[in-house]
């Protein structure tokens, strides 16, 4: 598959997602539309929103995109998610078979013992916030088939 075909499935997921969010939210005029959220998000390399925003080139502060990311619905997320793999399969096959790939990550969060995802046991006696990521990995087509958060 081209890098050309690559990104058009892309934008087109992520524009079809930002359409669907209806509301008061996103109707004023802002740099932060759904649309730009959604594709900051998915294009961070990680470090603080801080970093991502001067990465993006956008000078606002982290608390105005963290405030218009509470504004997105998770389920966005997954629709982008599903209609780039559903649009990105090459149909790779191995002896008529799909192989597929399962391993778990734990991904670190900022510590808050107030949040459901705080851990905390003799081993780390002092806890911290985790989440343990599944993914299944379509290793011909090269692509995340599904994920488990």
């Amino acid at each position: 598959m081209k890098i050309h075909t690559i990104v058009t499935a892309l934008n087109a997921a992520i524009r079809a997602a930002a359409q669907s969010i209806s509301g008061r939210h996103f109707s004023r005029k802002s740099p932060l539309t759904a649309e730009a959220v959604i594709r900051l998000f998915i294009s961070a390399e990680g470090g603080c929103l801080a970093k991502i925003l001067h990465t993006a080139g956008l000078d606002m502060t982290a608390s105005a995109l963290s405030q218009r990311c509470a504004q997105i619905p998770i389920e966005v997320f997954r629709a982008v998610f599903d209609r780039f793999n559903s649009a990105c399969t090459d149909g790779g096959l191995f002896r008529y078979y799909r192989l597929l790939a399962v391993d778990g990550t734990a991904v670190n969060l900022p510590r808050n013992p107030a949040a459901p995802s705080f851990v905390q046991n003799d081993g780390i006696p002092k806890g911290v916030n985790q989440l343990h990521a599944t993914p299944l990995h379509d290793i011909l087509n090269r692509t995340f088939s599904d994920v488990v958060i």
